[in-house]
Order: structure tokens, then sequence, then C-alpha cells
């Protein structure tokens, strides 16, 4: 995750690119409840750092990607082809939205990768939801599910321990775990972090 930014913008052609490619990504039944909200201006970026629980390197990204579970514009849809619609009141249809949203939030995020374009998954926009659909006039049934911020590095940050691939991937079935392996493994990940 990039949370310091050289003072560079993106390019549009580039910025072009990520989009184009997010909106691409897998879907459930083809739904796509995604909408993607492109944030630039400094000072609004500054007050999404401030409703994200003031995370003041939010502010200094070049673009903010505000990613909204969407069930408004099919909802719309709906009504207009006189179709019934009941995806905003479904258990089911929240867990398969929310995987569109992080599956086109993930492929930006990879784009953006590739293009040499540095990004920070920001979670914290549920936190803050009411204030952030209040500021970008969001319309019922939507809600914003994550921030991803796009920047170029200015440096880059230290890569942080992981799990050892044994104790996060299974083959066949969910083990019984030694738990004195398991607590090893996790002492390990947080060596040296206080």
């Amino acid at each position: 995750s990039v949370r310091n930014f050289a003072d560079k913008p993106i390019p549009q052609e580039d910025l072009d690119e990520i989009l184009k490619t997010a909106l691409s990504a897998a879907t459930a039944g083809n739904l796509q409840p995604v909408t993607i909200i492109v944030e630039r201006d400094p000072e609004r970026n500054k007050q999404l750092g401030v409703l994200c629980t003031n995370q003041p390197f939010i502010g200094k990204a070049p673009v903010n990607l505000i990613f909204l579970l969407d069930w408004h514009k099919l909802g719309v849809y709906a009504a207009e082809r006189k179709a019934p619609f009941n995806c905003h009141d479904s258990f089911m249809h929240f867990a398969t939205g929310l995987e569109d949203v992080m599956c086109v939030a993930q492929t930006a995020e990879t784009a953006a990768h590739l293009l040499g374009i540095g990004s920070c998954y920001i979670g914290t926009t549920m936190h803050s939801g009411a204030e952030i659909a209040k500021m970008y006039n969001l319309p019922p049934r939507t809600y914003p599910m994550c921030l991803l911020t796009l920047g170029y590095a200015k440096d880059l940050p230290a890569k942080r321990r992981k799990l050892e691939h044994n104790y996060m991937v299974f083959e066949g079935k969910y083990p019984d775990l030694d738990v004195e392996d398991l607590c090893r493994a996790y002492d390990l990940k947080y060596e040296g972090i206080t």
C-alpha cells in the first residue's frame, strides 16, 4: 500500500485505461451494481481523508476512486420496464454486489500497479457513508463501500510479513490446526511490530 505520493499527476490516458479495465471485471449475473466516483479536487480529497478516520495521505493522493454498491440505476431501469426489483432488499444480492464492487476495485488496483501507479485501499468509507453520500449527492440504494487512492509513490513502503502459505491455503478441507504452530506463525508474522 502506497501512502506517500509524489507530486506528479496521473495522465488522463492512464486513468482512462485503469477505469476501462476495472469496468470489465467479473460481475454476478452481469448486473454490474457498481459505480465509481473519480475525485481529483485537492480540497475534496482532504475532506475524504478527514471522513475516512483522519487519514491525511488520502488528501495528498492525486486521484481517489470511490467505489459504490449501486442498486439505484438497476432499480430505475426495472421500474421503467415495469419489472419486479428487490435486489436492495436481499442479503444475497448485497453479498454478491459487494463481491462485484471488490472485483472492480481490485481490477483497478491491478491495472494501476501495471502502469506503475501506487494505491491504497481505504475501507473506512463505510464509517462515514452518510457524510460521503451527502458530499456526492448519492441517490437512495447506493453506498460507498471502499476508496482506492491512486498516485506515484514518493518512496516504496517496506513489505509486510504475511502468514505462511501452509496457513493460508488448504488442500481439499480445512485441517485441524496445531494451536502452538498457529501461534508461532502469527508471532513470526507480527515479530518486531509494536
